[in-house]
């Protein structure tokens, strides 16, 4: 199991150098000919939870000490390949409580039911089951109706005061796997990580691994009263199961393929040229201006940093042209976004005001007096 890092410069090199190490580790120094880089190898001659541990601790005081590139990581990796058959098996009971929750309905839609939620991701499926659509609309809206700098508790009495209704407690309840329910968020989190070998420390790995576990057995606890229930002729999931779900499902997908997202192309790609010409909105907003424009794309969330752009907007002098349809623009997008409940960041909407009140002819003539001014003081 091997820990290698790169150093680009010789600033930490004598003190790496007389970094001690256990004896159970091999510690290894090379210079990289021709350049300033180098690198440090750790390495134990075993695969196994103990040599990760030695390793993930030395990794950590390493990084936190010297801010390396690391190379190799074959700590996290093995962390991460210890996890992968309880994170499937996690996968797999959920998708089976599932499939039997709607199969033991007994009507019409269960098998189309089934074949939706056998072609959504995780993602997806968590989406479906996790979020209410309406409670965060109405957190948005509420937000967005501050007039001032609010304060975290008044955000946490106002949401607390908003009714959360999510598929998961209508359809099997809210006793059913209660840590999923609770953690589902954290559980999306490890899974990722895991799916897509992002470094985890040994912290994670053992929260990570206590968490599956423990949700793996509440799975098999309640697809077990599902099939039991069901023996008893007890079901213990509503009889319109599977027309909600099923509806859920497909207005995820409605979602997903109908938005006409061409107007906010054109948004984008309008604003884009307006700092391209006349470059009075921030650097930081020109950083955010493509955010509108991967909405073509299938990013139906805007960014939070979207909500801070498009500031600073001074005398738009030389672009009468440009302004007018970039303002029919930003208004096709403000109706996009509202048809699909999709928050329209405050940004977004300021900047459609400002360059809506925008005269360009009084901005056009201002300037005009102010040169023959310039040039009658010339003269004079």
């Amino acid at each position: 199991m091997i820990q290698e890092y790169l150093f680009t410069t010789e600033e930490h090199k004598v003190e790496v150098e007389r970094f001690t190490v256990s004896d159970k580790i091999q510690k290894e120094i090379k210079n990289i000919e021709n350049s300033s880089c180098w690198t440090l190898c750790l390495s134990i001659d075993s695969e196994s939870e103990e040599a990760a541990k030695l390793l993930d601790s030395l990794n950590t005081q390493i990084y936190e000490r010297y801010k390396p590139t690391v190379l190799s990581n074959e700590c996290s990796a093995y962390f991460n390949k210890s996890l992968f058959p309880i994170v499937n098996e996690f996968e797999r009971k959920l998708r089976k409580l599932l499939y039997l929750a709607s199969a033991l309905q007994g009507d019409r839609d269960a098998h189309k039911v089934i074949i939706d939620l056998e072609s959504k991701d995780l993602g997806e499926i968590f989406t479906t089951l996790f979020s209410d659509s309406n409670f965060v609309r109405c957190v948005r809206e509420k937000i967005n109706q501050k007039t001032w700098q609010f304060t975290r508790d008044e955000i946490y009495t106002l949401v607390g005061k908003l009714d959360e209704n999510t598929l998961w407690d209508a359809l099997l309840g809210c006793d059913c796997v209660k840590t999923l329910r609770k953690q589902f968020i954290e559980l999306r989190t490890y899974r990722n990580d895991v799916m897509h070998a992002h470094n985890i420390t040994l912290t994670q790995y053992r929260l990570a691994k206590r968490l599956f576990q423990n949700v793996n057995e509440e799975l098999d606890s309640a697809i077990g009263k599902l099939i039991g229930a069901q023996a008893e002729n007890e079901p213990v999931t509503p009889a319109n199961f599977n027309s909600t779900l099923g509806s859920a499902l497909s207005s995820l997908h409605s979602l997903h393929s109908q938005v006409d997202t061409s107007e906010m192309l054109v948004a984008s790609e309008m604003l884009n040229k307006l700092v391209y010409v006349q470059p009075v909105i921030s650097p930081e907003g020109t950083k955010t201006l493509s955010e509108i424009g991967k909405l073509s794309a299938g990013e139906y969330t805007l960014k939070p940093e979207l909500t801070a752009a498009f500031t600073n907007l001074g005398k738009i002098v030389e672009l009468e042209n440009n302004i007018s349809p970039a303002v029919s623009a930003l208004r096709k997008l403000s109706e996009k976004m509202e048809r699909y409940k999709i928050e329209i960041p405050p940004a977004v909407i300021e900047l459609q005001r400002n360059l809506s009140e925008i005269n360009m002819r009084t901005l056009l003539e201002d300037n005009d007096s102010s040169d023959k001014d310039e040039g009658d003081k010339s003269n004079g």
